[in-house]
């Protein structure tokens, strides 16, 4: 393959729509990451008087240990869920996504779409979902009930 056509097929790929929607997404949620990390510290740093004095303490105080905690937490969760995620992609021996949506569909069971659904979608408020709920639950209760009695009067 020549040095055109790689970049012809990476120049399809880096345009292709999943990827544009996946590059998307990647950016909208590792900014939102930092934002609040950075947000987090900020008001840490704002509440915690230490930052304000030059005297050095032997003990941290409680910001500062949050603030280490949130620093290892979010190193541990990054780096965990980054292993987890490439470990599934190693054992799974796929090349692209499509390949892994595949096999990843072949594993699990279809989700059976609800059209039309079955049931009352809209609700006004939430009184109203709440209500629909507890009816719901009620009918159901009611009904295994009546099926088990059914099965004790036989």
């Amino acid at each position: 393959m020549s040095g055109d056509e790689k970049l012809i097929k990476l120049k399809d790929f880096l345009t292709s729509e999943s990827t544009v929607k996946a590059l998307f997404i990647t950016i909208v949620a590792s900014t939102s990451a930092v934002i609040s990390f950075s947000y987090a510290l900020t008001s840490t740093k704002k509440r915690d008087n230490i930052y304000d004095n030059a005297v050095v303490k032997l003990h941290e105080t409680g910001s500062q240990l949050a603030i280490k905690a949130l620093k290892w937490g979010t190193f541990y969760a990054l780096t965990g869920c980054g292993c987890i995620i490439f470990g599934i992609w190693k054992l799974a021996n796929v090349k692209n996504m499509d390949e892994f949506r595949q096999k990843v569909g072949s594993i699990f069971p279809k989700v059976p779409k609800n059209d039309p659904p079955q049931s009352k979608t809209e609700f006004s408020s939430i009184t109203e979902f709440l209500s629909y709920l507890d009816n719901e639950y009620t009918t159901k209760k009611s009904q295994e009930l009546n099926s088990v009695e059914c099965e004790d009067s036989r």
